[in-house]
């Protein structure tokens, strides 16, 4: 997208610099010499023409300023445009940034402690149900609750790969 946004804009400045060679009318000088050949009744006659052209200013300067302003007018929205456009290029990598590092702590704190936290009580819930001393509600639970963490954690990673996949996106590279 910015290499079209550049090219367009190449385009937009040689337009204008057209339009600056433009200022002067272009003058015409020809030559020419025709020869016809007798077609019966007509007598055929040769001549030859000479000539000298140029055009009559009418309001020449203001169609050339009118030109040159428009062309400059569709430079400067180009340029505008490309701004624009590597202003929310640049406002749309923060965000993927900021949301990939927050995925990032969110996949480390349920790995290296609370994932292994829950384990433990889930270890903890079954071995008192393998015993007798917790019913199986409470060892339900523990796997539920662990189950749940697990499946928040994968959500996380998901979305740091959708993040981390929006940053090589935009910046055209692989991370």
């Amino acid at each position: 997208l910015l290499k079209k946004i550049e090219e367009t804009s190449k385009m937009k400045k040689l337009s204008f610099r057209s339009a600056k060679s433009e200022r002067m009318p272009d003058v015409t000088l020809w030559a020419g010499y025709r020869i016809r050949q007798n077609i019966g009744a007509m007598k055929s006659v040769d001549f030859a023409s000479v000539g000298f052209s140029f055009p009559i200013p009418l309001d020449m300067k203001g169609r050339i300023k009118a030109k040159m302003n428009s062309a400059d007018l569709m430079e400067q929205a180009v340029n505008e445009t490309y701004k624009n456009v590597v202003n929310k290029i640049s406002e749309m990598l923060v965000m993927a940034a900021s949301g990939a590092e927050r995925q990032e702590n969110k996949i480390n704190n349920y790995t290296e402690n609370l994932i292994p936290n829950v384990e433990q009580v889930f270890q903890s819930e079954l071995k008192s149900y393998e015993i007798g001393r917790a019913n199986f509600t409470d060892l339900y639970q523990a796997q539920l609750q662990l189950l749940q963490f697990e499946k928040i954690m994968l959500k996380a990673m998901y979305k740091y790969k959708m993040y981390e996949t929006t940053i090589e996106t935009l910046i055209g590279e692989n991370l």
